[in-house]
């Protein structure tokens, strides 16, 4: 039995075993899910773009493209990089189940499991997506390659780059895959766009100087960071920071 708090929610299974993909497909249902099933993950993807499902189930091995690929390919799309993603497997190795948690899943189920089990976790990833949802988290790849979410709040400002947005904050910078439309987008009101290229976190922003009679910059973080602000938005940015 599942909590009431995942009743009505969508879940997209992509397993190739069709019996089992069925199975939990029926499960699922019978417990007042939506589940849509898919045998292959050639069209995974884009369905899950269409469907908009809140969570995911993934099969790792797969022929034509396996969960991995498949994997990368969702933590990419702005659309999908938030959904929670449960990993089934039969392989048990713990290195295994490390990738998949260091690749941006949020959980890893290894074959055979208990019906139990299954509705358990899908409860407690319903729950974790519904937290993403309302928290504003952005999907981050460090210069190191590992991926995670990060609180829109810790970000203090962002910068346009060739293969996506790149993200500063007090710690680190990171990439987001995101464009910078997108990433202000799903920011909501905490990420104002400033420039072009910039778009600073309104609650980090210190102060703000006229540098030359034609560059205005803002103040961002503890290091005093400066970021530029496009001329057509200097009226909003001063507006949004009560300096008009």
């Amino acid at each position: 039995m599942t909590h009431e708090s995942s009743r009505g929610a969508t879940i997209m299974i992509v397993e190739d075993d069709a019996g089992l993909a069925e199975g939990l497909g029926r499960l699922l249902e019978s417990n007042g899910m939506t589940a849509h099933v898919l045998t292959s993950g050639l069209s995974a993807v884009s369905t899950a773009t269409r469907v908009r499902p809140d969570l995911i189930v993934l099969d790792v091995v797969m022929p034509g493209i396996d969960g991995w690929e498949l994997l990368a390919r969702m933590r990419e799309s702005a659309v999908l990089a938030t959904v929670p993603v449960m990993m089934l497997t039969a392989r048990s190795a713990v290195d295994d189940r490390v990738r998949g948690l260091e690749m941006g899943a949020d959980d890893y189920l290894t074959k055979p499991f208990a019906i139990r089990e299954f509705l358990a976790r899908v409860d407690v990833l319903l729950r974790r997506g519904n937290e993403r949802a309302s928290g504003g988290k952005l999907p981050v790849i460090s210069k190191a390659g590992e991926r995670r979410l990060v609180d829109v709040s810790e970000i203090e400002y962002a910068a346009s780059g060739p293969d996506g947005t790149r993200l500063f904050s007090a710690r680190a910078e990171t990439r987001c895959p995101w464009s910078l439309r997108e990433v202000v987008e799903h920011s909501g009101p905490t990420m104002m766009r400033v420039h072009r290229s910039y778009a600073a976190n309104v609650a980090a922003v210190h102060g703000c100087r006229w540098v030359t009679s034609s560059r205005f910059v803002l103040i961002v973080g503890d290091a005093g960071r400066e970021v530029p602000v496009g001329r057509q938005h200097i009226a909003e940015v001063r507006h949004r920071l009560g300096l008009s």
